[in-house]
């Protein structure tokens, strides 16, 4: 983070009011929670081979090449590093640890995967498919991430299909028959991009999945574009390196610094500020969306403060939402007598929405504009004080 001192520069000290609101959980009925639901999700280091040796050390990675890894991964010998040392069908109960038979026959295969030996491999279409499940618990409000490396195999010749996709699906039932995922047992995590013969190994990322409904089971099937029960319309591929994490929600206190804004640049013509662009000073994370006003200060006095609580008019002269930069350009046929003039002092709001259903709803960053006939000027000390939003 940068130190707040350094990123004084431009026009306005900084002050900021942050409106913290907290969502009440409501408890599930007991009755509808199966055994599997006392269970805590066990955490799984991902990326570290278990008594395997990896294909590559972390440092000596050729150029370009990535690598899944999770803090801590829910999904247990997600790199399938630990298996039989001569593969074959997996089955229920399985000798793959914490990997079960879905539908049809997928294999294990001992042989080197994208990082460390070991990996499975599948094939499938849209209506007919190989899979394989774990118990895994998704909780519902929560926010998931996750990485898994995939390869495209084989299709047979007349397949004009000659691709393969990944699909990773939470279930209620460990009894799902994929590809089909029918609404009311089965929800679909992410599905991966398209990749042809040649493409080698590519990795797909996922995040902010957030679960409606609590699920017990994932499940791993491939898929192209056929809807054909046949051998020639299925597509063959390998999953590996698979990792699924928590993704906690921001706290007020970790987006404060996203809230923070400078002047980017501006522009005068007479007495007239022609331009103003204000720009945040981080780009905000996802789910975060932003909220500019400027407003006429009640009064210019130098080093005083409580400007950035007094509005001479309760209406904005220029407000936008949704975007990250706030351009204000005068004149403007949509604001009428509403220039930004030299020698004026303004109030500039930046706020950002972030709703989790858990924590901090609105954060507002406020700045006094003092402009004077030198447009790179700042007035005053730096001054914060935390005070309630008057926005709900």
């Amino acid at each position: 983070m940068k130190n707040l001192k350094s990123k004084i520069s431009l026009f306005a000290k900084l002050s900021f009011t942050a409106f913290i609101l907290f969502a009440i959980n409501t408890g599930l009925n007991a009755q509808e929670k199966p055994e599997i639901r006392k269970e805590s999700n066990k955490q799984y280091e991902q990326g570290v081979p278990m008594g395997s040796i990896l294909k590559h050390a972390q440092d000596e990675l050729p150029a370009g090449m990535e690598y899944c890894r999770c803090t801590s991964s829910i999904v247990q010998n997600g790199n399938f590093s630990d298996g039989p040392a001569t593969g074959g069908n997996i089955t229920s109960p399985s000798s793959v640890p914490g990997w079960n038979k879905g539908t049809n026959t997928p294999q294990y295969q001992p042989g080197m995967g994208y990082m460390t030996p070991g990996f499975i491999y599948l094939w499938g279409n849209q209506v007919v498919s190989e899979s394989v499940w774990q118990k895994v618990y998704f909780e519902e409000g929560k926010r998931y991430k996750g990485c898994f490396a995939f390869k495209y195999v084989y299709s047979h010749p007349a397949n004009p299909s000659k691709h393969i996709r990944f699909k990773l699906l939470a279930s209620k039932s460990q009894t799902l028959n994929t590809p089909q995922c029918p609404g009311e047992t089965c929800t679909l995590i992410t599905t991966s991009q398209t990749i042809v013969e040649n493409d080698g190994w590519q990795l797909h990322f996922f995040e902010n999945w957030i679960p409606d409904e609590d699920y017990y089971f994932l499940f791993i099937t491939p898929e192209n574009d056929e809807t054909i029960n046949g051998a020639e319309y299925i597509s063959h591929g390998f999953i590996d390196d698979l990792c699924i994490e928590e993704d906690p929600y921001k706290t007020c206190e970790e987006l404060l610094e996203y809230a923070d804004f400078s002047l980017a640049s501006s522009s005068i013509d007479g007495n007239i500020i022609t331009s103003l662009v204000f720009e945040p000073d981080y780009p905000a994370p996802y789910g975060v969306s932003h909220w500019w006003q400027i407003y006429e200060a009640q009064n210019c006095a130098e080093n005083d403060f409580t400007v950035l609580n007094e509005y001479s008019q309760d209406t904005p002269l220029r407000e936008v939402s949704g975007d990250a930069t706030f351009i204000v350009e005068s004149p403007n046929p949509n604001f009428p007598d509403n220039d930004i003039m030299v020698n004026q002092c303004y109030i500039v709001k930046h706020g950002l929405y972030y709703w989790d259903g858990h924590g901090c709803k609105w954060i507002e960053k406020r700045a006094k504009l003092r402009v004077s006939f030198s447009v790179n000027q700042r007035n005053g000390a730096v001054q914060f004080s935390l005070q309630k939003s008057n926005r709900d």
